[in-house]
């Protein structure tokens, strides 16, 4: 199954569900979904909550974090959770998300409880 965007109009919150193995490609597609739910949030001047799981990932390479980090950057996110169980992928994030200044608005979880509980909090 490929990576999905489901977006929780309801709860604010955009869902990217990554499986299988990333590349620049698998993760640029996800781009029209994600631009589409960003655009209704910002109309109706919601935050834009992103919440990232990787749960079902499998290998990632170098275009695969660049393309994650060209959609961060275009749709202005309010914040960004993502869902990571691998202790490498946890700190390949913090160290991608401190280097291009988005420190402050992404954060790593081990449950989807805990980040969303996380977007919410004012």
């Amino acid at each position: 199954m490929p990576n999905e965007v489901q977006f929780d109009e309801k709860e604010g919150i955009i869902n990217l569900v990554f499986r299988g193995d990333q590349t620049y490609e698998t993760i640029h597609a996800l781009w029209p979904d994600v631009e589409n739910a960003a655009k209704k949030l910002h109309e109706s001047n919601r935050p834009i909550f992103v919440l990232g799981d990787t749960r079902e990932m499998a290998h990632q390479d170098s275009g695969s974090r660049q393309a994650g980090l060209e959609i961060m950057k275009k749709i202005d996110m309010t914040k960004y959770a993502l869902v990571i169980t691998s202790t490498f992928l946890r700190i390949v994030s913090s160290l991608i998300a401190k280097a291009s200044g988005l420190e402050s608005k992404v954060r790593n979880f081990s449950t989807r409880e805990d980040a969303i509980a996380w977007l919410h909090k004012v």
